[in-house]
């Protein structure tokens, strides 16, 4: 989508059209011009106005000249300002080429609204109507080069070889991963790809690549992998095996739970005595872990018992670290 949406733009700006040859040039594309032909074919039949003109033997394509002015969008006040406002959603993606176009968006929206409006954009009260929390600006610490590298690699479907840091077991590895994806995280982005040295599709938080290059070698997507069916069963981002977990919930925090979906397999029972039983596959228990220490003494883990020891050794140390402190 990105490499067609390159070719879009350098179509729009062209007043005499662009061969595939011009446009694999200027565009600097690692792919091949047989892409190129795809890349038309797919937004000809996805409805964009193209046209091809044949000079001397040479094929021009361009856009059709109607479609060159701004699109002739009805909007009102209230939802350009609610567009706007809404800016804040995207900063996660700080450092992605599809954040650049998002803030040229938003930069033109503001223009084209009247400047009695522009102090209201910038401070609308005390306290906006709604907020994001984000993480303290982690994004804007990564390069934007590398993310940018890594959108190259997915786009063109280049392996790419990185020492990557291990934050459990404190170490460096080298790896060849088959980028397939980016995912942005709580506040986080991630690499998901197929690694050579696991032998199995896994998450990569980006801030550890220590050191990355976009290798010649190209990949294949297995046609059986879908993102989504990939994430279903994660906790969170994190994978593992499939593991059949049971909570109680005491009658505290019973309705806090039942207000929430916190994963698309749970289900929810409700107790005489106000409390309620949520039953969850996971894949891997390392973040429901957290998820349920982080509820205190109103949940307790009855399956499997692994997972209950695994708590009760983490409250255990936690108790044994405060009483250190109390000396």
């Amino acid at each position: 989508m990105a490499r067609q949406w390159k070719i879009i733009q350098a179509l729009l700006t062209s007043k005499t059209g662009k061969t595939v040859g011009d446009l694999h040039k200027i565009l600097d594309l690692t792919c091949d011009k047989r892409s190129v032909y795809r890349d038309i074919q797919d937004l000809e039949a996805a409805g964009f106005p193209l046209m091809c003109e044949t000079v001397n033997g040479a094929q021009y394509w361009s856009v059709m000249e109607h479609a060159r002015n701004p699109l002739p969008i009805p909007h009102k006040v209230e939802e350009l300002i609610a567009l706007y406002l809404s800016k804040d959603m995207m900063v996660d993606l700080k450092g992605t080429s599809i954040y650049k176009d998002l803030d040229s968006l938003f930069t033109k929206i503001k223009a084209g609204i009247h400047e009695s409006f522009h102090d209201y954009l910038e401070q609308s009260g005390p306290l906006p109507v709604v907020s994001f929390q984000h993480s303290a600006g982690q994004l804007e610490k990564m390069t934007e080069e590398m993310v940018s590298r890594l959108e190259a690699a997915i786009q063109a479907k280049q392996y790419v070889d990185m020492t990557y840091f291990t934050q459990s077991r404190k170490t460096e590895t080298q790896r060849r991963v088959a980028p397939y994806t980016l995912l942005v995280s709580q506040g986080s982005i991630y690499l998901i790809g197929h690694c050579e040295l696991r032998q199995e599709v896994r998450f990569f938080a980006v801030n550890r690549i220590r050191k990355l290059v976009v290798s010649d070698a190209t990949y294949v997507i297995p046609e059986d992998f879908q993102l989504d069916q990939f994430m279903k069963p994660s906790f969170g981002i994190y994978q593992g095996p499939e593991t059949h977990v049971k909570i109680r919930f005491s009658s505290e925090v019973a309705d806090l739970i039942k207000e929430r979906v916190w994963h698309p397999s749970q289900i929810i029972t409700d107790h005489t005595d106000g409390s309620i039983l949520f039953v969850v596959t996971v894949a891997g228990t390392e973040e429901i872990q957290r998820w349920v220490m982080g509820w205190g003494e109103y949940a307790m883990v009855l399956e499997p018992e692994s997972l209950r020891q695994d708590i009760l050794t983490g409250i255990t140390q936690m108790v044994e670290t405060y009483q250190a402190v109390q000396g």
